[in-house]
């Protein structure tokens, strides 16, 4: 089930920006996660899409960039990646992310399903961008 109180509380959220940090560990690239109540739109890569540019995320030196969008109220999640990640991989690949995502919610473990994706993504950036982090964009996790 999605939790019913505020999520992610601040003991949640300092637990998945180590997860960021992890995930970004021996890569080039860029992880971050954005949590909101209900997605505005009808599809959650849509939103993911938008919410990917306001961040900011496109100023990365190769577009090496993913965005973990979740949607609690909605019960909806998406990754969406920068360019020089996007086109490494086929069509579905990013579902795996999501499962891990969605399962998480449903065993009510929604820290370790989030924490898995990232693993998840993580291992790409390293077989993808190999290399010392750079960090370009803060390791936080944004809500609205």
């Amino acid at each position: 089930m999605f939790p019913t109180k505020r999520f992610p509380n601040k003991e949640q959220e300092k637990r998945l920006v180590q997860a960021i940090d992890k995930a970004e560990e021996d890569n080039q690239g860029e992880v971050r996660v954005h949590i909101e109540k209900r997605c505005p739109v009808d599809d959650a890569l849509v939103r993911a899409e938008q919410l990917f540019f306001e961040l900011g995320m496109q100023h990365t030196e190769q577009g090496t960039a993913a965005l973990l969008y979740i949607s609690v109220k909605s019960k909806k999640a998406a990754v969406y990646a920068g360019p020089g990640l996007y086109k490494s991989r086929q069509p579905g690949f990013w579902d795996t992310a999501i499962e891990k995502v969605i399962f998480g919610f449903k065993e009510n473990k929604p820290v370790e399903g989030i924490t898995k994706a990232l693993e998840f993504i993580g291992d790409l950036l390293r077989e993808i961008v190999p290399g010392e982090s750079e960090n370009q964009l803060p390791n936080q996790v944004s809500t609205s």
